[in-house]
Order: C-alpha cells, then structure tokens, then sequence
C-alpha cells in the first residue's frame, strides 16, 4: 500500500480542478477546498489524484490498473505566493503550483521512476486550445523532442532527438506524422495509438503545459506496460533569459530533491545549485532554433550535457540522455518557480 499510495500522488503534477462544497458543522459552515488532478507516474500509469485542502488528505485511482487505489494525508511545509510544498504521509515531497501542477517523488519507486507529474484535470474534450508546438523531454531516457498538435484535423506529428545532437529522428518521415488522436472519455485525456505496439494519453493546461503517458505491448503478458512519460511546454523561440529568473523547487527521476536558483546578469543565466554556480549560460552560444537551451555543467555527479526548456515564471524541465546521470540511463529534473 506504502508503493501504491506515493505512487498516486505523484501525479498531482498535470492537472487540478477546483470545486467548493460546503458541509455543515455543528457551530458553522465550513468550506471544504478540493482540487482534481490527472496524469503520469513511475514507469508511466495513469493516474487521477483528489486533494482536500481543507483537511489536508489525498486519494488516488490508477486507470491503467484499477486495483491500485488508496488514501492518505499531507502537511503543509511552505507556502510562497502560488507554490506550495507539502510532505505525505509516506514521507515523500510534492510541490503544487497553483491549483495547475503538481510534481511528486516516490522513493519506493524502481530508480528512473521516482517521479509524478500531474496536471488539473479536464472534464471535457481540449478542443483546439492544445493547439501548437510543444518541445518535450522523456522521464527515462531524458531525450528531448518536438510535438506537433493539429486540433483541426485531430491529428500529432512526433519528432525525437534521442541522443541530444539537434536532429530529430522522424522528421520529414510520414510514419511519424498525422497520427490521429481521438479523446478518450474514461481517461478525460488525448489518447493517441501510434502504433499496435505503442500507445499514449496526454493532458494538458490550457497550450501551456502538457503530460503525456506511454505504453508498450507485452505479447507474453498479453497487456500494456508503462513506458514512462513526456513533459511537454509551448513552444517559444524568442527566449527571454531574464523571465527564467528565480528560485525553484525541483524533484527528479530518481525522488532526490532541493532547489536550485536561476540569476539574470545579462547577458548570462547563472545556474546555483547550493549557493554555488554550477554553470552560466546565453543565448548566443546556447540557445538553438527550437527554444532549448542546451549546456555543460555538474550538479555533483559528474559532468553532463544538459537540456533546459522552460514555462517562465512558471516551470523548468532538465533533462540529460547520458547513461551516467540520474543513477543511468538519463531522465528529467521538473522545477516549480516559488
């Protein structure tokens, strides 16, 4: 129950709605705060997560395996302006930004899947607000990539850069382009058939931000298997090194956790991690055409390439395909701004 229970919660990181009830006490009214969340932890189950602000308890529902479900409680640790950090009662952190997002860790979790994102849930079809190009990072691999929503046909175009050198595998080849999507009602979610072996379900704010789930075929289990998740921001080209300023609090693959500073000293971005640089970047020499910001540096483990995108003022995502970073084979870091 332990795995079960943080597992869910990790996926307070996609998507939150907010209804307000009210429930009678024996001297006064009591508004009771919930907020609904849906989309991707561990190897890359679905999830949809309820928290209730009021009494400070969570409970969770895998839509991938109907038998894991349970409850639990959370406190408070700190709160500034729209971010708020939480502990579970598993011991594990999550960070919610706003009623939008919530990024979870899991340390019971196998090592690269440590991590839920999750973002506030939709009761109905995106329609063409998910309309655009998103970059994206993948949560085991750390390959970065570009997405492609077409709302008025219904269909994606995929491209993946899995070994971070600036080419996309795919691009130009149609087996990859005008896949069609419908929206899948049980999950409140995109769900997009690749192929016979190879499956996703997406969520998304608004065009902003997206959480993308991916499965494979196991013809000797005769079902599907998680196949970790995307992270997935809008697009943006005319990068502002200046709106990435700020604190942030992070969780990765592997549940370790912190915060990290973003400085602005034009025209560099220093990155702190510990109250020391670890690296300082801009745009002439490490910006590329897609909006990412790719760049050397060591967090302590060694030194990696790195891909940074970001939602400013609201999220950054890093992500490494090195075999040597996050205890191998790569992965992501998600931060939430304070």
């Amino acid at each position: 129950m332990l795995y079960k229970k943080t597992l869910i919660i990790l996926i307070l990181l996609t998507v939150s709605l907010i209804t307000v009830a009210c429930s009678n006490n024996s001297n006064n009214d009591i508004a009771t705060i919930t907020e609904e969340y849906a989309g991707s932890g561990g190897p890359g189950d679905f999830y949809e997560v309820n928290l209730n602000l009021t009494d400070q308890s969570y409970s969770f529902r895998n839509l991938t395996k109907q038998s894991d479900e349970g409850n639990g409680n959370f406190d408070l640790v700190s709160k500034t302006g729209s971010t708020a950090v939480y502990r579970l009662d598993t011991g594990d952190p999550f960070v919610k930004l706003s009623d939008n997002m919530i990024v979870v860790a899991n340390k019971d979790s196998k090592s690269g899947e440590r991590l839920t994102v999750a973002l506030k849930k939709s009761d109905e079809n995106f329609g063409n607000l998910i309309d655009g190009t998103y970059n994206l990072a993948t949560s085991m691999e750390g390959a970065i990539g570009e997405v492609i929503v077409k709302s008025d046909t219904n269909t994606v175009d995929i491209y993946l850069d899995m070994d971070g050198d600036g080419l996309y595998t795919g691009k130009f080849d149609d087996i990859l382009e005008d896949l069609p999507y419908s929206y899948n009602e049980n999950y409140n979610a995109i769900e997009l058939i690749e192929s016979e072996e190879f499956k996703h379900y997406g969520v998304y704010y608004n065009d902003e931000i997206a959480v993308w789930d991916s499965y494979t075929w196991d013809e000797i289990e005769g079902s599907w298997t998680g196949d970790g998740m995307s992270v997935m921001v809008k697009q943006d080209t005319s990068v502002n090194l200046a709106d990435y300023e700020g604190e942030y609090y992070f969780i990765e693959v592997d549940g370790e956790n912190g915060a990290f500073e973003l400085v602005y000293n034009d025209p560099d971005l220093e990155i702190k991690y510990e109250g020391e640089t670890v690296v300082s970047i801009n745009k002439t020499d490490h910006l590329d055409d897609r909006g990412i910001l790719t760049f050397n540096a060591d967090f302590g483990d060694g030194e990696f390439i790195w891909h940074m995108m970001a939602l400013p003022g609201n999220a950054i995502v890093i992500s490494s395909t090195d075999i040597d970073a996050f205890e191998g084979d790569g992965g992501i870091v998600v931060g939430i701004k304070k």
